[in-house]
């Protein structure tokens, strides 16, 4: 039996020293891009994109929200993921139904970057690029990053979007 948590214990502490030694080897910084057809239009998709009063209901992690906007018209908004866990965005850039910049200045995890959204209408639907660059400061994260791909955040942000569309599809009477 002692062997036997012996060797359960064995490879946890491989696993966890894996991904720390990964993180600490993997770049802080990062710049990538990917793209994804949706047959909706541009528009359809520039409201998915664009509502930030539903990232609750299409981020499983977020738990609640809160948006401000000062007398420039600069909208920021925070994550709250529950306990003492946070992400706050600000909106760069937002020429509808084109481009949509948004930048993540201040998060728990130590995660800062901006993602730059382009939306380019075809004859069956809309082309929705993103590109990413960022900062990852936390070394767990960068660890589990490196294993999961450099690209996790943006499939992250792109299974978001599908998932912003589909609520649409179920919430449209």
């Amino acid at each position: 039996m002692l062997r036997v948590f012996t060797g359960i214990g064995s490879i946890v502490v491989f696993f966890i020293l894996t991904i720390l030694t990964l993180g600490y080897l993997a770049p802080v910084e990062y710049e990538g891009g990917i793209s994804e057809f949706f047959i909706d239009r541009r528009p359809i998709i520039w409201q998915a994109l664009t509502h930030i009063e539903s990232i609750p209901k299409v981020k499983p992690d977020v738990d609640s929200i809160e948006i401000t906007e000062n007398n420039r018209g600069l909208i920021t908004w925070t994550e709250y993921l529950g306990g003492d866990k946070f992400r706050t965005y600000r909106i760069v850039e937002k020429r509808e139904p084109y481009k949509y910049v948004v930048n993540l200045f201040d998060s728990s995890n130590k995660i800062t970057g901006t993602w730059t959204f382009i939306l380019t209408q075809t004859q069956n639907g809309t082309v929705v690029k993103v590109e990413e660059v960022s900062k990852n400061e936390n070394v767990w994260l960068r660890g589990w990053h490196t294993i999961l791909g450099g690209d996790v955040r943006l499939k992250r942000e792109m299974k978001v979007l599908r998932v912003a569309l589909f609520r649409r599809l179920i919430d449209t009477p």
